[in-house]
């Protein structure tokens, strides 16, 4: 530490303590390397101005004085210097707990993890545990069939602008699919999130599946600093919910404009998946 800290109170008074304590070294040392002027013999003193004489003399009677002074100077100064540097220290390591721990909440909160397979099969299990299922996990082994199919389906075409990743934790949100920009400047992030559904299209589950995506977009750009476009995606397996795709789709779209971040809002058969273009997966319509 080669200056005084002003940024927080403790590194302040570990720096002063620090300052102290390198006076205390330096005092002797400068003595040392100005004790010639003690020395200064009467023929040299008479071929000088009076102005110079004077100005001698005085220098002469400040490291006398100092000189005097060092048997109770330097252990004043190394007491204070060190009191000083312990209490900073002392406290300063308390508060940099603190920091550490925000710091180390802030890094998980902007770092990758991916998600095992184990992980994945139980974060769909939670999801579909309230369905009424004679297998969930054959539904669960379907879920991830049809999310791995959609990645698979994107992950050739988008290389050249994105980074494609799949199944992440950023912070306590998971991820299904991040295309992220390699030109973020030009284009933003697209962040995808798919809902399979083997039975009945349940407005209110796709409702908090639009409040989820739209909670984990705003972790996304608040900690990684970066735009995104979230795109939802809902796989349903029964015809008769056609008529009723376009009525929730409005819905929803509407309900994220209100909330300042537009969605885009997908629905597709589950028989149609093979047969769509990667393209649709992605560009509004």
């Amino acid at each position: 530490m080669n200056k005084i800290e002003f940024s927080d109170i403790n590194k302040f008074f570990a720096s002063i303590g620090l300052l102290l304590i390198g006076l205390a070294i330096f005092l002797p040392w400068f003595i040392n390397q100005n004790s010639d002027i003690l020395f200064f013999d009467k023929e040299n003193l008479n071929t000088l101005s009076p102005e110079s004489i004077e100005i001698i003399t005085k220098q002469q009677n400040y490291l006398l004085i100092l000189s005097n002074s060092l048997s109770w100077l330097i252990p004043i100064l190394l007491f204070l210097g060190l009191s000083l540097l312990c209490y900073g220290l002392w406290y300063w390591k308390k508060r940099q707990k603190v920091i550490d721990q925000i710091q180390d909440e802030e890094l998980r909160a902007k770092q990758y993890q991916n998600l095992t397979l184990e992980n994945r099969k139980e974060i769909k299990e939670e999801e579909l545990k309230e369905i009424k299922s004679g297998d969930i996990k054959t539904d669960v082994t379907k879920y991830i069939e049809i999310e791995d199919k959609v990645y698979k389906k994107l992950l050739p075409y988008y290389t050249v602008n994105y980074d494609a990743v799949s199944n992440v934790r950023i912070g306590m949100y998971n991820y299904d699919i991040i295309l992220k920009s390699k030109y973020i400047m030009v284009r933003a992030d697209l962040i995808l999130e798919v809902k399979y559904f083997k039975a009945q299209l349940i407005y209110n589950k796709l409702f908090n599946s639009t409040v989820q995506l739209l909670q984990s977009v705003n972790h996304y750009e608040n900690n990684l600093q970066r735009s995104t476009i979230p795109i939802l995606i809902f796989v349903y397996a029964i015809d008769s919910e056609n008529e009723k795709v376009l009525e929730y789709k409005e819905k929803l779209i509407t309900y994220s404009q209100k909330m300042g971040k537009i969605i885009r809002v997908k629905f597709f058969k589950e028989d149609e998946l093979d047969s769509l273009d990667h393209t649709e997966l992605l560009v509004d319509n």
